[in-house]
């Protein structure tokens, strides 16, 4: 009788663990759906925003629907792009997952270095010899059709190789020095080709790349 009841206290405490267990996944449930909902609402009601301070560029504005679009799924592919744009809070967002990434101690997220001093620079990688090809050609082509014309070109180096100090300890960086020479020497007999990267070197210490956008 007394193995029964302890038996049965037994089974009475794993059946209070699990109904406790349940709840907690319940209100974890039910907090969740409030959160989205509450995120779902605020981003109906907020206002687009046009630019992006930090990142320097215009965001994605809401795609207008069509027939068209839509069959082709060319509509959600803009509407994807038009929620991650204006997804409330979204620097905040951002910002928040670059604190986490740089306290588990990456480097690096997504292709983007995580640098010194809060920059965010593109990791540097070999450049698309074809499409390389393809816009080279098409740039003396136009020099050749227009040498009334006074052409100038200039590619500027991104900030990964003028700002290495700023770049993670041990972080490879590509010689872009390098990249513009083999340019130069590519198209510089048919236009007037302006290297800025001495330029660019003597002002480094000065604000020319935005912090937060790893595009340059």
């Amino acid at each position: 009788m007394s193995t029964m009841s302890r038996e049965e206290r037994i089974r009475r405490k794993k059946r209070e663990k699990r109904r406790r267990v349940n709840r907690i996944y319940q209100i974890m449930a039910i907090l969740f759906v409030v959160c989205l909902a509450a995120a779902v609402i605020a981003n109906l009601i907020k206002k687009d925003v046009e630019f992006s301070e930090s990142e320097n560029r215009m965001l994605t504005e809401r795609p207008k629907l069509n027939l068209q679009d839509v069959a082709s799924g060319e509509y959600m592919s803009q509407f994807e792009s038009y929620v991650s744009d204006q997804f409330i809070l979204r620097d905040s967002w951002i910002q928040l997952k670059l604190n986490l990434d740089k306290l588990t101690g990456k480097k690096e997220s997504n292709g983007v270095y995580l640098g010194k001093d809060g920059f965010l620079m593109e990791k540097l990688d070999e450049p698309n010899t074809e499409y390389e090809e393809k816009n080279l050609k098409e740039i003396g082509d136009f020099a050749d059709r227009h040498q009334d014309l006074n052409v100038c070109m200039t590619l500027v180096p991104n900030a990964a190789y003028i700002l290495k100090d700023k770049m993670p300890k041990n972080a490879p960086v590509r010689d872009q020095a390098e990249d513009l020479k083999k340019v130069q020497a590519e198209v510089g007999s048919k236009l007037n080709f302006v290297d800025v990267t001495e330029t660019m070197q003597k002002h480094a210490s000065e604000p020319i790349y935005y912090k937060t956008d790893h595009h340059w």
